[in-house]
């Protein structure tokens, strides 16, 4: 047993209610499955980013002050000679912050739209994915690629789901600050399913990520995520993860603060 599948083993862990979870390469199979699940996870899902995006225009900094300026904007039509100019004032403030969240809900859903027909249909591709021996359907990772499925299970029943997902793509980052080269690889497309969070999945995909690009003689790896997934970037930093650069692609768009950060993991210690 080499270390990449002493990785993949050792992720094996059983829940309270007796089903199993572990990590293996993704099938083709899978493919309908892991692009429903990203789907609704990054959508539908409880603390989906789509839904937290929204939410949180509500609380910040310049929504706050579009609300002072709205109730302005009421007081002033209170007063027949300011009535005209405190309605203007208000409707201008409702389309702008109604505009603002349709436009991010837009762009969300674009991107998602994008990914879903991009490389989740085609991952056997894009991921470096190839048939194991004369087997078509079971597929092991090439070099510094590879994708790999979290998958909760049953001995005792034929209950089998996919809850989860990681892959790794050789030289696709295109930020500032980490350059392109041969010796890193970008993680994408993390995901795990709302109802199996908190139970060491994520860890557990991103430690069979770690696992195979150390043998492939990579010595990092990095990722890219945003502002709205403090969750997933706490568990990357005690894995080790730094942040390398944070960029701000919609500053423009009024009450949203939105930014992506990218996060390296330097594989020489660990």
């Amino acid at each position: 047993m080499n270390g990449h599948e002493k990785t993949r083993s050792d992720a094996c862990k059983v829940l309270q209610n007796g089903t199993k979870i572990r990590v293996r390469p993704y099938r083709k199979k899978d493919t309908d499955r892991i692009r429903s699940l990203y789907k609704f996870t990054m959508t539908e899902a409880r603390g989906s980013p789509h839904k937290v995006i929204l939410r949180s225009q509500f609380t910040t900094t310049s929504a706050f002050v579009m609300y002072a300026l709205f109730v302005a904007g009421l007081v002033l039509s209170l007063d027949p000679a300011t009535q005209k100019l405190g309605a203007i004032l208000c409707l201008l403030l409702v389309m702008v912050f109604v505009g603002s969240r349709l436009f991010m809900h837009y762009m969300f859903s674009h991107y998602v739209r994008k990914i879903y027909g991009g490389d989740l249909a085609n991952i056997s591709d894009v991921y470096g994915m190839k048939p194991a021996a004369e087997d078509e359907e079971d597929l092991v990772s090439t070099g510094p690629y590879g994708f790999w499925v979290a998958e909760a299970f049953s001995e005792e029943s034929d209950y089998c789901e996919i809850v989860g997902y990681v892959g790794l793509n050789f030289n696709t980052n295109k930020g500032p600050g980490s350059g392109k080269d041969h010796t890193t690889s970008e993680v994408r497309r993390m995901v795990v399913s709302d109802t199996h969070r908190r139970l060491g999945i994520g860890a557990a995909l991103l430690h069979t990520v770690i696992a195979h690009a150390k043998e492939q003689g990579l010595s990092s790896v990095f990722l890219t995520t945003t502002c709205f997934q403090i969750p997933a970037m706490r568990m990357y930093e005690k894995l080790g993860f730094v942040v390398q650069w944070k960029k701000f692609p919609m500053w423009f768009i009024p009450t949203f603060s939105f930014w992506v950060v990218e996060m390296k993991l330097d594989l020489t210690k660990v």
